[in-house]
């Protein structure tokens, strides 16, 4: 009787995680950062955390990219001189890990017009 307990908690155990990073996903969006001349800027949550893996949301939110939407109170703001020295979206849009934020020809990945 006691296997079994224990094996019915293992079940519920994973169908609870299952379901918490089914929801985590579900939850990325699509976000726009307004920019000017250059047109929109469009981070794709769901895109990233597919390409990273689930529960890798720290990467990137764990070295001083906060969870808030743009414009919101705390937002970050972003710039293309941060990007190239490496800060924000550059730790990993640097050419190796991902495209660069210094290849023109990548531009219109996530600037929108």
């Amino acid at each position: 009787m006691k296997g079994l307990k224990r094996i019915f908690a293992i079940v519920i155990s994973c169908a609870v995680m299952c379901a918490l990073s089914a929801a985590a996903l579900a939850s990325m969006k699509t976000l726009e950062f307004p920019d000017g001349a250059s047109g929109k800027v469009t981070f794709d949550g769901k895109m990233h955390n597919q390409r990273l893996g689930p529960g890798k949301c720290g990467t990137c939110h764990g070295k001083g990219i906060p969870y808030k939407a743009p414009g919101a109170e705390g937002s970050l703001k972003m710039t293309m001189a941060d990007m190239n020295a490496g800060k924000d979206c550059g730790m990993c849009h640097n050419g190796t890990t991902a495209f660069s934020v210094k290849d023109a020809a990548s531009c219109t990945k996530c600037h929108k017009k």
